[in-house]
């Protein structure tokens, strides 16, 4: 349990799949609460019983269990807003229940439950969000949560995001970077392919392990529908794929298939040759999601997944431009990878660039850092697509 939640006579605690709660005096179990498919995100433990935030289908989701047991639950209905962005938290405060919400567009505030409709956020003058389903090639439906800018659907640069592993989902959090982007005049995309939690563990067995290249797949399905017939509300547009630690490894994998679907390709923090992936500092940790290396047929898969061994083989012209960020500090992937990549895409006469973020590591990482980082993403972004704004470019570094 990773969560704690307490009155005087009702103690709450929390896992990512269930809840629960108990006396604090005698230790007595009053109630559980299964998340099945979805992900538990907060408990709080109030005057009038217990609240409960959870996230299914992409989506945030609250229940009420307003008696002694799991049959008294109840759905909240949640206003259209909510339901665009997420519900990261929630709080009492001077005894009333209150959630935190945030969007792409959005930074983390403070609501009234019980007065979500009444009081929903100004209206952005950053733009809206819209929620999109593509259909993978078997069938399966990849939700692409879009923020879009104010104005007539007209073609703007996509910048799209990824991740797919560990059953980590990839919610439209607030991100200044992505705001941004828009406020710049372009799209912000999260696509929740498999190999997340987005639809609970099945999601996430789907694209693990020896099918990790579904989730390659279903971001390349992602790229084809934004880049060529387009989505309702979005005309098709250049596309940046962006992608951190194994995130990076999903677009890579995308970008590096040899037909040059997106404009540009960001990896940040990513081990990008599959091959020595036990040789990063927590690599052995990642080893149980991809293919086995154990087999001829899983070592064969690890090749063929890998993006270092994707772009050794790609012909002249089918490369888009690479921009390889490594955090100077990163205890968990090193930056082996990514001078080798930049330098492997050079010797070919591609595009690549190397970006290192002094002072950062993997996570948790000061402001100056993640301003640095969000700069140098967003400004290769808009070289690659003809964005409508071009920021100075960082200086250009060098692999030694």
């Amino acid at each position: 349990m990773r969560g704690v939640s307490a009155l005087r006579n009702h103690a709450v605690v929390r896992s990512a799949r269930a809840a629960r709660g108990f006396d604090p005096l005698t230790g007595r179990v009053l109630w559980e609460h299964s998340a099945g498919d979805g992900r538990v995100i907060d408990a709080l433990a109030t005057p009038a019983g217990v609240t409960i935030a959870e996230q299914r289908e992409g989506r945030p989701s609250l229940l009420r269990l307003d008696g002694a047991g799991v049959t008294d639950a109840r759905a909240v209905e949640l206003p259209a807003w909510v339901e665009g962005g997420v519900v990261s938290g929630l709080a009492l405060h001077r005894g009333e229940e209150v959630l935190r919400w945030e969007s792409a567009l959005e930074p983390p505030r403070l609501y009234r439950l019980d007065a979500l409709e009444a009081s929903p956020p100004a209206p952005s003058d950053l733009g809206h969000t819209l929620r999109h389903g593509v259909m993978a090639e078997d069938g399966a439906i990849i939700d692409v949560v879009l923020s879009l800018p104010p104005g007539p659907a007209t073609r703007r640069p996509v910048l799209l995001s990824c991740y797919g592993g560990f059953g980590e989902p990839h919610l439209p959090v607030y991100e200044p970077s992505h705001a941004a982007w828009v406020r710049a005049g372009g799209v912000v995309a999260h696509a929740q392919i498999r190999g997340g939690d987005e639809r609970g563990r099945s999601w996430w067995e789907q694209a693990k392990g020896s099918l990790k290249v579904r989730a390659v797949w279903d971001l390349s399905r992602v790229v084809e529908q934004l880049s060529l017939p387009g989505l309702p509300g979005v005309p098709p547009a250049p596309v940046v794929l962006a992608g951190g630690s194994l995130g990076g490894v999903v677009a890579a994998a995308s970008a590096f298939d040899g037909r040059r679907l997106c404009a540009g390709l960001i990896t940040t923090a990513a081990p990008l040759d599959l091959e020595r992936l036990d040789e990063h500092p927590l690599g052995s940790l990642w080893l149980n999601e991809f293919p086995s290396s154990e087999t001829p047929e899983g070592r064969a898969a690890l090749r063929e997944l890998s993006p270092l061994r994707r772009a050794a083989t790609l012909p002249p012209g089918r490369c888009p431009p690479y921009l390889g960020v490594v955090m100077a500090n990163d205890a968990r992937v090193g930056s082996r990878d990514t001078v080798d990549l930049v330098r492997l895409l050079r010797s070919r006469g591609h595009r690549a660039r190397l970006h290192v973020v002094p002072c950062a590591g993997h996570a948790a990482n000061p402001l100056s850092a993640l301003r640095r980082l969000g700069a140098a993403c967003l400004s290769f972004a808009a070289a690659a697509t003809g964005g409508v704004v071009r920021p100075t470019l960082a200086p250009e570094r060098t692999p030694s």
